[in-house]
């Protein structure tokens, strides 16, 4: 897209903004939170099945020789009808010619990759629209006006960017959390008692991991972006944060989850 175009695009979401704010917030953060969730299976995917990832890659300096010597596999015969791999289902169309990086591989026995989980994307996409986009629209316009006019801070001093940093990590950080992993949870269809144990378990490296990275975001954030677009600068990174949360969701009892809170907290069957 060129620079003009893309102009026009900026041009017609302030305008978008400006008319319907909330609306705007909303369907943004469906956006990303969905594309967000998509990244994390595709690198859950990675890395839960490292040997399907090397089979790629054999498979692909094969075809690089194949091609080479001109040989081609026909469509319907054996090699491409075998399983194909996520690369090649994405990459390429039925009855297609492949391309050489993205030949069909091989199933392994009893090793079948997982397929894409559209619900997932949709559960958590319905996360963004349900939860970031309005309580996101409304808290950074709230925590403008509470640190400029109930603290008297005056704004991009280091005073009132530090003000709106500690309620955004300590308020709004714990609350988003607690929501995402609850949220998921039931929508998986897990009792209370499953959701309670799963908060316990993944909140304290979620938190951890949240409070290490967002402020330094937010300290560009509050610095310098207009609060009007403070949630769309915010979801920008929320594309890299849910898929984190995501694939840290979906770790389920990975020992190193139990490693950290028992590390922190003594107790690692702790629950809320």
């Amino acid at each position: 897209m060129s620079w003009r175009g893309l102009r026009g695009c900026w041009g017609w979401y302030q305008q978008q903004l400006s008319r319907r704010p909330l609306r705007t917030q909303v369907v943004t953060s469906t956006a990303l939170w969905g594309a967000g969730d998509a990244i994390a299976q595709h690198i859950d995917r990675r890395m839960s099945h490292p040997h399907v990832a090397n089979a790629h890659m054999g498979d692909a300096h094969m075809a690089d020789a194949h091609v080479a010597a001109r040989v081609s596999v026909p469509v319907g015969s054996p090699q491409a009808d075998g399983a194909a791999s996520p690369d090649h289902a994405q990459g390429c169309s039925p009855g297609s010619a492949a391309h050489p990086r993205h030949l069909p591989t091989p199933a392994l026995p009893g090793r079948a990759a997982e397929s894409f989980n559209y619900r997932r994307v949709l559960t958590t996409a319905l996360f963004g629209a349900g939860f970031v986009g309005p309580l996101g629209h409304y808290w950074y316009e709230g925590l403008e006006s509470f640190v400029r006019t109930r603290m008297g801070l005056r704004p991009s001093t280091m005073r009132f960017v530090a003000a709106k940093l500690f309620l955004d990590t300590f308020v709004f950080g714990p609350v988003h959390l607690a929501a995402f992993f609850t949220y998921t949870g039931l929508v998986a269809g897990h009792s209370l008692a499953q959701v309670r144990r799963d908060l316990a378990r993944d909140f304290v490296p979620g938190f951890l991991t949240e409070a290490t990275v967002w402020p330094v975001i937010q300290t560009v954030n509050f610095k310098v972006v207009p609060v009007q677009h403070q949630l769309l600068f915010v979801n920008f990174f929320c594309l890299l944060d849910s898929a984190w949360l995501s694939w840290l969701k979906h770790q389920q009892d990975a020992p190193w989850k139990a490693w950290l809170t028992s590390t922190l907290f003594g107790d690692s069957d702790s629950s809320l």
